[in-house]
């Protein structure tokens, strides 16, 4: 009996040598690489933009307001249900949406590609709303496409209610889930085209009035390979930023929100290179270990 009882304990022992063996390896490999510096986003995440993997978060599954990182599904819905070369009619009630606007004027027509630059350069909410009138039939009717566009991704907690990103009850996503969205858009070359681009000139179709919109992501100058993609503001949501990075053929998808609210603009770009210096270390450790 004394026997069994040895031979018990003996293997109970060893199991627990054999377990505690593998948490320290696994703690020793994870302590080498060491998370971003505190962020000042209230939710954030970092994602292989190729597999979709999360490599770090913070309150990554959290609802929360987007602001006009709304307009990356804007963007894509569009790309994937309509021709660059439509023509789009400026209604009253996309007319009278709110800053930021293009400042187009009722009764206008536009070619869908220059307000598709528009919408992402700028980020103009008048033109969100045309967009989606023609897109969608009604702001709703694109609404509905935008929810079933998530739900096609897996995106269950993202619900879209406005094609600008204006506040509105209901009107939310998660920051994981926002990456989710990113990375389906970044497969779309017109889509990466039209965020990489400084600037745009066009006219409306009429030609008597003559635009030129600048592309505000201060990210792509911050750091090289940087390719996207939307900032966002609302009283809500605070400052918000879904970023993209590709090195060495790998691509990152970054994604704050609440980062920050006025006078502190900054914040959202400090997060995003944080998070993307993480990323390109944690990767770049991986592989020195494998």
């Amino acid at each position: 009996m004394q026997r069994i009882i040895k031979v018990c304990l003996t293997v109970i022992l060893s199991c627990i040598i054999c377990i505690a063996g593998s948490l320290w390896v696994y703690g020793e490999e994870e302590s080498d690489i060491e998370g971003p510096e505190e962020l000042y986003a209230r939710a954030a995440v970092l994602v292989d933009g190729e597999t979709g993997r999360v490599l770090w978060g913070k309150n990554e599954d959290e609802k929360m307001a987007m602001a006009s990182t709304t307009k990356i599904m804007t963007c894509l819905v569009a790309l994937e249900n309509a021709e660059l070369d439509e023509v789009v009619s400026i209604s009253a009630y996309a007319a009278g949406m709110p800053d930021v606007q293009l400042d187009a004027v009722e009764g206008d027509s536009f070619r869908m590609e220059d307000l598709l630059y528009a919408l992402m350069l700028e980020s103009d909410n008048d033109v969100a709303a045309a967009i989606a009138e023609h897109v969608g039939g009604s702001v709703e009717g694109f609404a509905e496409m935008m929810n079933s566009r998530a739900l096609e991704l897996g995106c269950s907690q993202t619900h879209f209610v406005t094609p600008n990103g204006l506040d509105a009850e209901g009107h939310e996503t998660t920051a994981v889930e926002l990456a989710k969205i990113t990375t389906e858009a970044i497969k779309n070359e017109t889509f990466v085209k039209i965020i990489n681009m400084p600037s745009h000139s066009f006219s409306n179709i009429e030609g008597d009035r003559h635009y030129q919109v600048n592309n505000k992501d201060a990210f792509l100058q911050l750091m090289d390979g940087a390719f996207g993609v939307k900032t966002g503001f609302t009283g809500e949501a605070g400052y918000c930023f879904v970023g993209a990075l590709n090195r060495n053929d790998r691509t990152y998808i970054s994604v704050v929100l609440g980062s920050g609210w006025p006078p502190n603009k900054s914040y959202k770009w400090q997060d995003t290179v944080k998070l993307m210096n993480y990323g390109w270390t944690y990767v770049n450790t991986l592989d020195t270990k494998s």
